[in-house]
C-alpha cells in the first residue's frame, strides 16, 4: 500500500502541476529562486519535466512489485505519459549491512 501510494501521490501533484494555475502560484512562491516558474499562470510544458520514482530496495524494480502496486505505477503512468511527462522508475540500492542492524516493522 506504501508504494501504491507512492505512485498515486506522484500522479495527483504531476497532475495537479500541470492542470493548477493557483496551485503553481502557491508552488512557486515555495521553491528557491532559481526553481521558480517565470510564470505560474501559464500552462507549463510537461515535455520538459520528469517524473522519477525511486525507491530504496533489494529487489528488482518493476518485476518484484506487490500486484496492486504494479497495476498503479501502471495506471499513473499511462495518465502522465498522456500529460506528456517523461517517467522513469529507479532503484535506490540499500547496504546490506543496513538491513541486518536496523529495526523493521512486522511484516
Amino acid at each position: 500500500s506504501t508504494l501504491s501510494h507512492l505512485f498515486s501521490q506522484g500522479h495527483v501533484a504531476a497532475e495537479t502541476f500541470a492542470k493548477d494555475e493557483q496551485f503553481r502560484t502557491r508552488l512557486n512562491t515555495k521553491l528557491p529562486t532559481s526553481s521558480r516558474l517565470a510564470d505560474p499562470l501559464t500552462r507549463p510544458d510537461t515535455s520538459q519535466y520528469s517524473i522519477i520514482y525511486a525507491i530504496a530496495t533489494t529487489k528488482q524494480l518493476p518485476n518484484d512489485l506487490p500486484f496492486f502496486s504494479k497495476v498503479t505505477l501502471k495506471n499513473a503512468a499511462r495518465t502522465l505519459r498522456a500529460l506528456r511527462y517523461d517517467i522513469a522508475l529507479s532503484r535506490i540500492p540499500i547496504n546490506e549491512d543496513w538491513i541486518k542492524t536496523t529495526k523493521h516493522r512486522a511484516q
